[in-house]
């Protein structure tokens, strides 16, 4: 599994696909583009799982520890990979103390 600092690696070291020698026709760009957004979704699921992992509460369901991942990645997403896990951080807490209340 993925921590946000591997991600973080882990995406930054994928080249975007440019027009260029390697990508000579629009169609071969278009493939590896589509390749790159596979890549990069792959990895987001790794890392997703791990939040998961790593900060829900025990006894979640697959579905509700993906519904503050959405919540977490639509909220911070913008900021950075960092910024998701915090916000996944928070959602979880708040869930931990509601739940004890």
């Amino acid at each position: 599994m993925l921590t946000t600092e591997a991600l973080t690696r882990e995406v930054n070291a994928l080249h975007y696909p440019t027009r260029s020698p390697e990508f000579p026709t629009p169609e071969a760009l278009a493939k590896g583009r589509e390749a790159y957004r596979a890549e990069t979704k792959r990895l987001e699921r790794e890392w997703q799982a791990w939040l998961a992992d790593e900060y829900a509460p025990s006894g979640l369901t697959e579905d509700q520890a993906k519904k503050i991942f959405e919540k977490a990645w639509e909220d911070g997403h913008a900021h950075g990979y960092s910024e998701v896990e915090n916000y996944y951080i928070s959602l979880t807490d708040f869930l931990v103390a509601y739940l004890e209340a």
